[in-house]
Formats: structure tokens, C-alpha cells, sequence
């Protein structure tokens, strides 16, 4: 079994005070200023920078970097960097001249520091480089961020405004075939209506054999602009669902529609062949009889569609949900 030193977990970690991280950075911005001197010295600077590495051991790279990006926020990056980038140069030249060599200690404490602050120098010199290059390149004005937007929408924008043109366009055509469509059944029916010496059974199968036709053609039509669409108006979405399940509203319609059609035409048949005239002796001999049975006739009928209807229109998922339930009573 692998055994855990819970001692080696405990170490405490050596975090550097946040005062002598100020410490450093101060330092750091000064000798940024000196590099910002027009009577930059060489010497002077590198001495400075062999203090710092004397005190603190290690550079710190992100003051260098506010420092640049200060610049080209103050919109004087032409001019301030230009003396920083020619001083920077001066600074390395001189590091890794004799000159510079000759001034070496021979002691091997102060040997060390002093080849630390000429690999310093290289390395201020490269981040201020990496520092410049960076912000050209990620840098974006109002102006440029602007133009890439507009570059990056305006394909969309394109695509959009067809797709926003073509729906509106279909839309409108819709609005006014569904309008002609429904004003010219409603015209169509006012004549019917006004029509003088029709009998009222006659009138009413003419008015339900209309209203089949209209509400039908509206079904048709709204299927049609659907499937243009891509639009799903039924009551489902079911892929296994009948045509009875997925448009209920227009077969309970048309069921009210046909059962009123049958019975007017039944009726109209019956008083145009004098046919009443036995049912009436009918009546008058058995009335209770004859009531009674048309009306459980009527009434099974009716009964019968309703079920039958329900049947083919009810959703698959509220079967499944009765179904449940009965045999949870169970």
C-alpha cells in the first residue's frame, strides 16, 4: 500500500511580500524613465540596472509591458518609443562591447551580477521588442473594430435580409389569397342566402355543403403554405401520427358539417316525396314508441362519431398516459 508524507503537503509556499514586489516594480518604472532621458548615458543606465540586480536578483517583465502600452495610449507611441527603442539599443550595444567587459569585477560575487544585468539588458531589450509587436498587432481602434464587424456582418446581414424579404413576400401572398379566399365564400354565401322561394331544408344543405367546401379548401390551402413553409400547424409532431391525430379541429368540423347535411338532406328527401305521411300515421298510432326509438337512434349515432372521432384523433402519448392509469386502478 503506498504510503502519503502528509509533511511534504504542509510545506509552506515562498510567496513574495506584496512590498517588495512594489519595490521592484518602482524600480523597474524608474529605469524606464531613464531610457525615456533624451541625454541617455549608457553607462549610467547599465549601472542602474546592475543596482537593481544587486537588490532584487530578477527582472520584472509585466511594468515593462504597461509601461509600452501607456505610450500608445497617451497617442505619443512615435515619438516616446522611438527614444526608448534607440536607447534600449544603445543599452545592448554597450552590454556586450569590451568597453563594458573591461569594467567587469574580478571578484566572482560581483562577476556574476554583472554578466546577470548584460543578460538583462538582452532581455529588456527582447521584451520591449515582443512588447511593441504585440500591441501592433492586436491593437484595434474604434474605427478598425468597426470595419471588421461590418466585414464579418455583412454577409449575414445579406443572407438575413433575403430570407427576412422572401418571408414577407410570403407572408403578404398568404394573408391575401387566405383574404380572397374567405371574403369571396362570404360573398358567395350571402348569395346563396338571398336567393327568394328556396325552401329552408334545401337552403340548409346548400349552406353545409358550402361550408364543407370552404373550410375544406382553407385546410388545403394552409397544408400547402405548411409544406412551403416548412411551418407545422397540426396539433402534433409526431412522423407516425395519421392525418386525423395531427388536424382534429378540421375533422370534428367536418363531422358536425356532414351529420347536419345528412339529416337536412334526409329530411328535405322525406317532405319532397310526401313520405311524412306514414310516419305521421306512425306517430299518431305509437307516439311514445316512435319518439323514443328515432331518438336512440339519433343519439347511438352521434355517439358512435364522437368515439370513432376521438379515437383516430387522440395523441399516441395520451393512449399511452389512459392506458397507465387504468392499470394503476387495477
Amino acid at each position: 500500500m503506498p504510503f502519503i508524507n502528509f509533511a511534504k503537503t504542509t510545506t509552506p509556499l515562498s510567496i513574495a511580500p506584496n512590498d517588495i514586489i512594489q519595490e521592484k516594480t518602482k524600480a523597474i518604472v524608474s529605469f524606464f524613465d531613464v531610457l525615456h532621458a533624451d541625454d541617455f548615458q549608457e553607462e549610467a543606465a547599465f549601472d542602474i540596472l546592475l543596482e537593481y540586480i544587486r537588490l532584487h536578483d530578477r527582472i520584472l517583465y509585466a511594468p515593462i509591458s504597461n509601461e509600452i502600452y501607456s505610450c500608445y495610449s497617451e497617442n505619443k507611441a512615435d515619438l516616446i518609443m522611438g527614444t526608448v527603442t534607440s536607447n534600449i539599443d544603445k543599452l545592448l550595444i554597450y552590454a556586450i562591447s569590451k568597453e563594458c567587459n573591461n569594467r567587469m569585477p574580478t571578484s566572482p560575487i560581483e562577476k556574476k551580477q554583472w554578466i546577470d544585468t548584460q543578460k538583462a539588458v538582452l532581455k529588456i531589450w527582447d521584451h520591449i521588442n515582443l512588447a511593441q509587436q504585440q500591441y501592433s498587432v492586436l491593437k484595434q481602434s474604434d474605427e478598425e473594430y468597426q470595419q471588421k464587424f461590418e466585414n464579418s456582418i455583412n454577409p449575414y446581414k445579406e443572407e438575413i435580409a433575403k430570407d427576412m424579404n422572401s418571408q414577407l413576400l410570403t407572408m403578404v401572398s398568404i394573408f391575401t389569397a387566405l383574404a380572397f379566399l374567405v371574403f369571396g365564400g362570404i360573398s358567395s354565401l350571402d348569395n346563396i342566402f338571398s336567393t327568394q322561394g328556396i325552401p329552408l331544408l334545401k337552403l340548409m344543405c346548400v349552406g353545409t355543403i358550402w361550408g364543407l367546401c370552404i373550410l375544406n379548401l382553407i385546410f388545403v390551402f394552409l397544408f400547402c403554405i405548411s409544406k412551403m413553409t416548412s411551418l407545422n400547424f397540426g396539433s402534433t409532431d409526431e412522423p407516425t401520427a395519421s392525418i386525423f391525430k395531427k388536424y382534429p379541429i378540421v375533422w370534428w368540423t367536418d363531422l358536425i358539417l356532414v351529420s347536419i347535411l345528412v339529416l337536412c338532406s334526409w329530411t328535405y328527401y322525406v317532405r319532397k316525396n310526401n313520405f311524412d305521411s306514414w310516419i305521421f300515421s306512425i306517430f299518431q298510432g305509437h307516439p311514445r314508441l316512435v319518439v323514443l326509438a328515432i331518438s336512440f337512434f339519433i343519439f347511438a349515432v352521434i355517439v358512435a362519431s364522437v368515439i370513432l372521432l376521438a379515437k383516430a384523433t387522440v395523441h399516441p402519448k395520451q393512449d399511452n398516459q389512459i392506458t397507465n392509469k387504468g392499470k394503476t386502478r387495477e
